[in-house]
């Protein structure tokens, strides 16, 4: 047995909460949803893929630090101390 549209009883706040935790669990990409509901896929770069959009995603190199140089202040407030 199968269904044509399986999700034509589903209410508008429903569809949207069980798009929600499709793709907030990884389960499905934006991209499958909008076929869900009768939408082109996206061109947008990410659409396909599987990821949650509520986290921050990881860079994937690290920046190195930014901040002063331990050395140099540690220098400096030896320096200082000894004056």
């Amino acid at each position: 047995m199968a269904f044509r549209d399986l999700f034509s009883m589903v209410t508008p706040e429903r569809l949207a909460d069980l798009a929600d935790k499709l793709t907030r669990n990884e389960i499905a990409s934006p991209n499958d949803m909008r076929t869900l509901v009768g939408w082109k896929p996206s061109k947008a770069k990410g659409a396909d893929e599987l990821r949650n959009r509520n986290l921050n995603q990881a860079d994937p190199q690290p920046k190195p630090d930014q901040g002063m140089d331990v050395t140099q202040e540690f220098n400096r407030v030896k320096q200082n101390k000894g004056e």
